[in-house]
């Protein structure tokens, strides 16, 4: 599964697959989960972390034209890794505060935990 883009400039047609399954279950955790507004050192970058079933996402957004670094603890029980949703920034800390730089208006996806945490989700 993926999606295609076409450049209205050029006309390449630009394919991009999702590379983890876990981003099938990305509309269950950001529409149905509670969510929580994080504080970065940078105030033109957006971080929310949303919480469904045991399992967590951290989404981060840079507001700015500016590249951005900052650091971010999602502050949850498995905090040591974040895997990103839909490319291969991941990121490892053993204090649980992660140094991410983000483009200018760029964002990412994290996975907060594990790829998939499918077997640790609580039930209804």
């Amino acid at each position: 599964m993926g999606w295609q883009l076409r450049s209205r400039v050029t006309g390449i047609v630009t394919e991009r697959s999702y590379p983890h399954a876990a981003s099938r279950t990305l509309p269950h955790l950001l529409g149905w989960g509670d969510y929580t507004v994080l504080r970065v050192d940078a105030p033109e970058v957006l971080a929310i972390r949303y919480d469904f079933r045991g399992v967590s996402m951290l989404t981060l957004h840079n507001f700015s034209s500016r590249r951005q670094s900052f650091a971010v603890d999602p502050r949850t029980d498995n905090s040591g890794l974040m895997v990103d949703v839909f490319d291969e920034n991941h990121s490892r800390s053993e204090s649980g505060m992660h140094e991410v730089t983000l483009p200018p208006y760029g964002h990412r996806w994290y996975r907060v935990g594990a790829p998939d945490d499918a077997l640790n989700r609580a039930s209804f």
